[in-house]
């Protein structure tokens, strides 16, 4: 890659016009075609505007240099953004420390910078990951096709822009470059990964098909590495998928097998979400006790962050079969884990019931009308579909129609997407 794309980068990185970088030498029309590719400059010409871009002469100087041992590295660090993050900080950290050192020649920096981008989406560090694109990658490789980009770039290229599109909720288009980017690789244990991942985004955006047919690829590829965690929890999402389409014989089989699989290698994180959603399939089946048996074996094995969602089950349960100061009990409990509105809003709703239960029908209507103000105010429109419903049954049930008739309509709008 040429010279010129680097010192047009790093001049817009630091705010400089063509002016600033031209000097009594060299005028603005030759600084210009220099960043247009259109002259390659001499060493002379590079010294001398090394100090106002703010890099090293050879930062400069050896852009077109090989390094054969930087690319493993790159590699190694592009596999463990996949598969091992910690051991991907410890790189990144590593080639900070030493920048213009390490990444001299200009496609090992894009190549450092796509998988520095990726690995900041994965942790959440959106604002970090952007000035990376808007600094750096968009001028880099602005007008460059990625199919003649060489490989490890074109890879690397597809994983970080599986995860941008991600970030920005264009699921459609990350999955396509996800599906770009397993097809390149030759490395079964990420393979394995991308597949996994990627039967989760099409869980997200509800294709379910899709979803199952990645998971079985994925473990399928687990198998053959002989890596029972990653088929334990493989088979409990198989298990979830199957559930959620209501295929719940299909669902128990794979939820048996990672419950063995996850009992007989003590994997108790990976338990506490398999007895959930065995829970779930056994309450959608109207299995409740044996739904609550699996409930409060999930909350045994799970940790302080996912507590919540299984909580929400087990008090509907609870109601269910009439357990109202079990339930309450377990209300105030989860209540004082419930540190975002979020959290309280979808505890509280699962609750609801029990006011009706104690014939409390003051603070039925005052908390189900809160909850509905808080999913309308962050569009939350699933929930409040439920919640519609529930509110126009219960003022039918006292003869209330013209009331009903508005909460009922009001879910109709809802359903068919009018809001």
């Amino acid at each position: 890659m040429h010279i010129g794309r680097r010192i047009y980068v790093y001049r817009r990185k630091n705010n400089y016009t063509l002016k600033d970088l031209s000097n009594s030498v060299y005028s603005i029309s030759q600084v210009s075609r220099v960043e247009n590719e259109h002259n390659q400059p001499n060493e002379e010409f590079l010294r001398s505007i090394a100090p106002t871009l703010e890099v090293p002469p050879d930062f400069l100087l050896n852009h077109s240099n090989e390094d054969i041992e930087l690319q493993y590295l790159l590699l190694q660090m592009q596999s463990s953004i996949i598969l091992n993050m910690e051991r991907a900080e410890e790189l990144i950290e590593m080639i900070e420390e030493s920048y213009f050192q390490y990444l001299q020649p200009i496609k090992m920096e894009i190549f450092y910078l796509l998988l520095k981008g990726a690995f900041l989406y994965k942790k959440e560090r959106y604002e970090e990951a952007e000035y990376i694109y808007d600094t750096y990658l968009q001028y880099y490789l602005d007008g460059v096709n990625p199919g003649y980009l060489s490989s490890p770039l074109e890879e690397a290229h597809h994983y970080f822009q599986g995860a941008k599109n991600y970030y920005n909720r264009n699921f459609n288009a990350s999955l396509e470059h996800f599906e770009r980017f397993n097809r390149l690789s030759d490395a079964p244990s990420i393979r394995a990964a991308i597949s996994y991942n990627m039967a989760l985004i099409h869980r997200g955006i509800n294709n379910y098909q899709n979803a199952i047919n990645y998971t079985h690829t994925a473990l399928q590829n687990y198998k053959n590495l002989n890596k029972p965690f990653d088929e334990c929890r493989s088979h409990n999402l198989l298990g979830s998928l199957y559930g959620e389409i209501d295929l719940y014989d299909e669902a128990a089989k794979e939820l048996e097998q990672a419950k063995e699989k996850a009992l007989k290698n003590n994997y108790t994180s990976l338990l506490g979400r398999i007895y959930h959603n065995y829970g779930m399939v056994l309450s959608d089946t109207e299995r409740i006790e044996e739904a609550i048996v699996n409930f409060k074996e999930s909350i045994k094995h799970k940790d302080t962050a996912s507590l919540l969602i299984t909580y929400r089950s087990l008090i509907e349960c609870l109601l269910k079969t009439n357990k109202t100061t079990e339930a309450n009990n377990l209300f105030l409990k989860a209540s004082s884990y419930s540190t975002r509105d979020d959290d309280y809003f979808k505890l509280l709703t699962s609750f609801i019931d029990y006011y009706l239960q104690m014939e409390n029908d003051e603070d039925f209507i005052k908390s189900i009308r809160k909850a509905m103000e808080y999913f309308e105010e962050s569009e939350q429109y699933r929930h409040l579909r439920g919640l519609a419903t529930k509110l126009g049954d219960y003022y039918y049930n006292k003869g209330k129609y013209k009331q009903a008739a508005h909460f009922y309509k009001y879910d109709l709008k809802l359903f068919s997407g009018n809001y």
